[in-house]
């Protein structure tokens, strides 16, 4: 792949939010993660996601339009009616819906790294407790960490 992790999280952000389906401009990726001038400035992009439905996985209720507000990688606020910062990416994801990333927490991980770790992410899952830990799997964490393999963050087991 020829993205930065960044930018990768950032679509699934984006994939994950628009459950629905539906489609945005060129890159929607572009609203949600900092631009590097910005960065070197000490700015960080705001975005703010409007007229979502919110889905509260503790309840199970849908929590509709909401507003949600993304500072950098971060949300910070989910509320209805929450007042747009000056300056921010405004998308509108009316009809839309938002979820938390999920959690697999019994993996076997594949030995394909090229796939396997940014397919998690493509089907929402943004952690895994992989239950057979080898020097492979060890590697690809360290790699999620450093932002050189796209994956989600790994609670990794011992070898069997």
């Amino acid at each position: 792949m020829n993205t930065s992790r960044r930018q990768f999280l950032a679509r699934t952000a984006v994939g994950v939010a628009v459950v629905a389906g539906g489609s945005f401009g060129a890159d929607p990726a572009s609203a949600l993660i900092s631009s590097p001038a910005g960065a070197a400035a000490g700015t960080t992009r705001t975005t703010t996601l409007t007229d979502v439905t919110v889905i509260d996985v503790a309840t199970g209720r849908r929590n509709r339009r909401q507003t949600v507000l993304i500072s950098g990688e971060r949300i910070v606020a989910v509320g209805r009616n929450l007042p747009v910062p000056r300056g921010a990416t405004t998308i509108d994801l009316t009809g839309k819906f938002v979820i938390p990333g999920l959690a697999d927490m019994h993996v076997h991980a594949l030995d394909t790294d090229e796939v396997d770790p940014p397919l998690h992410l493509a089907n929402g899952v943004t952690t895994l407790r992989v239950m057979s830990g080898d020097p492979r799997t060890y590697e690809w964490r360290d790699r999620i960490d450093a932002g050189t393999l796209l994956g989600p963050r790994m609670v990794v087991a011992s070898q069997i």
